[in-house]
């Protein structure tokens, strides 16, 4: 009897962030994944029901790795300079901090998408009102 190899759901997730640094999201099928453990799709559908669900982890996965406190915080600055927002602003530090908590926290429904308008919109209140003043 052939010897049967079990793939965890991380060992697919690691291909899976692999293939997207690699070729982007296109490349996320279940063929690609496959190819790159040396197996057959079966695996893969019987650790995640869908495709969609293993999408899912890899966007929170991203997500996570974006928002890092040592990765994000020269990324937000950056963004601020660009935006020319006052980093000293109560306000919007405040959302900002709600923004990381609640991308980092995978039981929340609410998406790094969502998350990321409504702190933009903020900005562009704040300078709007700034810019009335």
């Amino acid at each position: 009897m052939a010897r049967k190899c079990a793939y965890t759901k991380e060992m697919i997730l690691e291909v899976a962030i692999k293939l997207f640094k690699k070729e982007g999201s296109d490349a996320i099928t279940a063929k690609n994944i496959a190819k790159e453990l040396g197996c057959s799709v079966a695996p893969i559908y019987s650790v995640y029901l869908s495709l969609d669900d293993l999408k899912k982890d890899l966007a929170f996965e991203i997500e996570k790795s974006i928002l890092e406190e040592k990765n994000i915080s020269p990324l937000l600055s950056k963004m601020l300079a660009k935006l020319e927002v006052n980093d000293t602003d109560e306000q919007l530090l405040s959302k900002l901090e709600e923004f990381k908590r609640n991308i980092l926290n995978k039981d929340s429904k609410i998406s790094i998408f969502s998350q990321f308008s409504d702190f933009i919109s903020l900005i562009y209140q704040t300078k709007k009102i700034n810019f009335q003043n």
